[in-house]
């Protein structure tokens, strides 16, 4: 056998021990368990390189080091201002300005107590005070999640975060809300974008990413373990090899997630965080100086509650304890209660922070929804209260 015969095979095994473990990750992300050799216990099927692969590429491949770009962000700590812009139509692109009442949103535990409940629902167990329904098109009551659409929509992208979710409490978060009672069902379909970008979006279709990507870690790799998993320089071959094959099998994967439904709703929630349950975090060993401000942006980073590259204006007041950003989106091509079209949804985040714990204020509004439904949100935020 010549030198080019016996180093195409063995571009063709390092190949194979690629594929298999790719399709075992493809398969597990899609909600199936991977199989183990008969005979073989799980430490040995992961050894190796298959370990290597599976723990280290695999995540950086998906999305993952998108993630870490996020905390630069809050570093640089921008200019301190709380307003943000809603785009109140798609057409129009008419615009208002809204702000959060930060001095008088944190209010002692006995002034909460006092406030007239015939004006206010208090939520004693949360220390939240939100006015009550204007009407009957309104309604107050308590969530386990927000109903916002953002970057972690798009398959290839929402799939790291689930990695770093995991640093945080995963008990579902205790939230509470006045919104309209009539919803809105929004399809995302394949064709559809978030912020321009496609729903169906594969990284692994660009040969430069997963080249990149292969001798970023594959050097990283080196300086921390001494070991080179490649044994020498990536060949041309087996990058697009690995490129292939994981092109095919995560295009799969995608397209089996879509199209994805979402239900929105235009409305105030409000979002509790508490310094002890931050604390408790292992991420924060990276970042021991940081405020309490800073670790509740982290934590709705990775909770998915903003995300890299759909907000805007990030905004952050170490001084006065206040943050807010702007994460709306632009859907093109998305289907809203049958009916395909463009829409804008409008994210509107403020973080105002006490002692003990953080208050997330969030609006959300769809272009779909009459203006008026914006003025009533406005006016809610003028009269929220919480304990800090």
């Amino acid at each position: 056998m010549s030198n080019n015969e016996e180093q195409g095979q063995e571009t063709k095994s390092k190949t194979e021990d690629v594929v298999k473990s790719i399709k075992v990750d493809v398969e597990h992300d899609a909600g199936s368990k991977p199989e183990g050799k008969k005979g073989t216990s799980n430490t040995d099927y992961e050894r190796g390189f298959k370990w290597w692969l599976r723990y280290i590429i695999i995540p950086l491949l998906s999305g993952g080091g998108i993630v870490t770009a996020i905390i630069v962000a809050f570093v640089t700590r921008p200019t301190p201002v709380a307003a943000q812009q809603v785009q109140l139509s798609v057409e129009q692109g008419k615009t208002e300005q809204v702000s959060i009442a930060t001095r008088t949103l944190l209010i002692t535990q006995q002034d909460l107590s006092r406030l007239d409940q015939n004006i206010y629902h208090i939520d004693e167990n949360l220390e939240i005070a939100i006015p009550r329904e204007p009407s009957e098109n309104w309604e107050i009551d308590n969530y386990d999640s927000l109903p916002t659409i953002g970057l972690v929509d798009v398959p290839i992208i929402g799939s790291s975060f689930e990695m770093f979710r995991a640093f945080f409490d995963q008990n579902p978060p205790a939230i509470i809300g006045i919104r309209q009672r009539q919803g809105h069902e929004i399809v995302l379909l394949e064709s559809s974008t978030i912020q321009s970008v496609p729903m169906n979006l594969n990284l692994f279709d660009n040969l430069e990413y997963v080249r990149a990507a292969l001798i970023g870690q594959q050097k990283t790799t080196i300086e921390m373990t001494g070991i080179d998993p490649f044994g020498g320089e990536i060949s041309d071959e087996m990058i697009q090899q690995v490129q292939s094959l994981l092109s095919k099998n995560v295009k799969s994967v995608i397209t089996s997630k879509l199209p994805l439904k979402k239900e929105v709703y235009s409305g105030i929630y409000i979002l509790p965080v508490y310094r002890d349950e931050l604390e408790k975090s292992s991420l924060l060993q990276l970042t021991p100086e940081s405020t309490l401000l800073d670790n509740t942006l982290q934590y709705l980073n990775f909770s998915g509650y903003f995300s890299p590259g759909s907000f805007q204006n990030l905004k952050v007041d170490q001084e006065n304890r206040i943050a807010s950003f702007n994460a709306s989106v632009k859907l093109h091509g998305v289907e809203i209660d049958g009916r395909k079209t463009d829409a804008i949804l409008n994210d509107i985040g403020f973080i105002v922070t006490g002692s003990q714990r953080a208050v997330f204020v969030n609006l959300i509004y769809l272009s779909a929804d009459d203006v008026s439904i914006y003025d009533s949100l406005r006016d809610f935020l003028k009269l929220l209260r919480a304990t800090g």
